[in-house]
């Protein structure tokens, strides 16, 4: 019997194309869909904590360096909220009340990518004196959480197990504040210091002049804050790994209000760009690198190129010049 080959239809072979070229479509619009959760828009700001004195104008426009979608093209401001390709301003400052404010910047693209960044804003009073010009009589500390310590008061975290926060005064050797594992500050202590955040916002503003972008992290954290974040670390790789890396409730520089985490999270921050200009520059505005490299054995903590502290720019150039801790400028411990 002789066999016939089967034909296949014009209509069969049409319809596995229009099926192929439909998975494919949908594949690549999954995919794109996919990569594009990534490609946020990008919003730079000059400083996004702003200490401003009760009476001053505020404008959010003015501390909003740009705003891009993720391949570099800027968005235009709108007033109108909610429009593809720009960029709107959302929240009040009352200038004539003193209080924190949020005002929030919010970017849509083209492709409905969206992004958000946060500015707090607190109005206040001009203080008559910040942590940083209190005056110090002597170089010797008068607090009791400062007596005693000999070697065999410091505990595996390189901290004096003779002190309590609550039961001690902030410690100035010549009139700078000196925060670290054997000089804590009590709870009550605490606030942004308005010298420090207006010599970072020149800081961040010549950075971005310069062709880069500095933005804060972090700044001041309460007594309580920080014993959380602490905590944290603690659970998350222990107590001893902790100590190297997060300060205790207390003996933390972000409560004095004079410490700022700027840039990148990141060890390798100090290797980029933007790392290497702060590196070199930050001293021009007051500022240190406070936990330099290799001298973990005197700061107590390792190498973080992102962690500033605002000493005032005489203070600041000296120990950038000399190459040396706030510890060994001030001479002690």
């Amino acid at each position: 019997m002789k066999k016939h080959k089967r034909r296949v239809r014009p209509r069969a072979i049409f319809c596995l194309i229009a099926i192929s070229i439909f998975i494919i479509a949908a594949v690549w619009l999954l995919i794109d869909k996919l990569i594009s959760v990534n490609e946020a828009p990008v919003i730079n700001l000059k400083a996004d904590v702003i200490i401003i004195d009760e009476g001053t104008s505020f404008h959010a426009e003015q501390y909003i360096t740009s705003v891009e979608d993720f391949n570099g093209n800027a968005l235009s401001f709108s007033k109108q909220e909610h429009k593809k390709g720009t960029y709107w301003i959302s929240g009040n400052v009352d200038i004539n009340k003193q209080g924190v404010y949020e005002v929030i910047v919010y970017a849509l693209d083209h492709k409905d990518n969206q992004a958000e960044k946060i500015m707090t804003v607190t109005v206040e009073k001009k203080e008559t004196s910040s942590p940083v010009s209190k005056p110090n009589t002597a170089d010797k500390p008068n607090d009791k959480g400062n007596e005693g310590n000999t070697p065999s008061n410091i505990d595996s975290g390189g901290y004096d197990s003779s002190i309590d926060p609550n039961d001690c005064e902030p410690y100035y050797v010549n009139g700078i504040l000196l925060v670290n594992k054997l000089h804590p500050l009590p709870p009550s202590y605490g606030g942004l210091d308005d010298e420090a955040v207006q010599a970072l916002e020149k800081l961040q503003s010549a950075a971005n002049s310069a062709g880069y972008s500095i933005p804060t992290l972090s700044a001041y954290r309460s007594y309580d804050y920080q014993g959380t974040l602490y905590n944290n670390y603690v659970a998350l790789d222990g107590q001893e790994a902790a100590d190297t890396y997060s300060a205790r409730p207390g003996f933390s520089e972000h409560q004095s209000g004079l410490a700022f985490d700027v840039g990148e999270l990141s060890y390798d921050y100090g290797e980029t760009a933007a790392g290497k200009w702060l590196h070199q520059h930050c001293h021009e505005y007051g500022f240190i690198i406070r936990y330099p490299k290799d001298k973990e054995k005197i700061t107590g903590y390792v190498y973080e190129p992102w962690h500033i502290r605002y000493v005032g720019k005489s203070t600041a150039k000296t120990i950038y010049q000399k190459g040396v801790t706030l510890e060994e400028y001030l001479g002690v411990n």
